[in-house]
């Protein structure tokens, strides 16, 4: 404990894991921004999982959970934030509702609102365009190699 409380990036990074394991997910991720902050490598790579994660469980629990119950209101609620964080299943995932209350042409049937897709088509953008930059451009034509 004197470890964490002299803010020790490495401690911090424990503890942060050991909180993960115990499923004390919100726990564990502020322990390991603190020790990211602080320089803890270890910790900027958990909580680059740990942020892709939270895309992919929002699909999952939109696409596969809240649909498949009937939820269709729960489930496009969860589809919005992925798309938000720029989750490209979830931004189609939308597109397929938006279409198909289009299609139904019934008033009030829309799953999800033309603004509501707008906003969110523009959310998913500016998400994928704030992961670009010139290092992972190169990387990826290294990799393609």
């Amino acid at each position: 404990m004197k470890r964490i409380e002299a803010n020790d990036p490495i401690a911090l990074y424990f503890m942060g894991t050991h909180r993960y394991q115990e499923g004390d997910y919100e726990g564990a991720c502020e322990y390991w921004k603190k020790a990211a902050e602080l320089g803890g490598a270890e910790s900027h790579f958990k909580l680059a999982g740990f942020y892709c994660g939270e895309k992919e469980a929002r699909f999952h629990l939109g696409f596969f959970r809240d649909f498949a119950n009937g939820r269709a209101d729960a489930a496009v609620k969860h589809l919005i934030i992925g798309a938000n964080l720029g989750h490209d299943d979830s931004i189609k995932a939308l597109k397929g509702c938006y279409i198909k209350a289009l299609k139904m042409g019934v008033a009030g049937y829309e799953l999800i609102s033309k603004e509501n897709f707008a906003a969110a088509l523009r959310a998913h953008q500016a998400a994928i365009d704030a992961t670009k930059s010139p290092h992972r451009e190169a990387a990826a034509k290294f990799c393609a190699e």
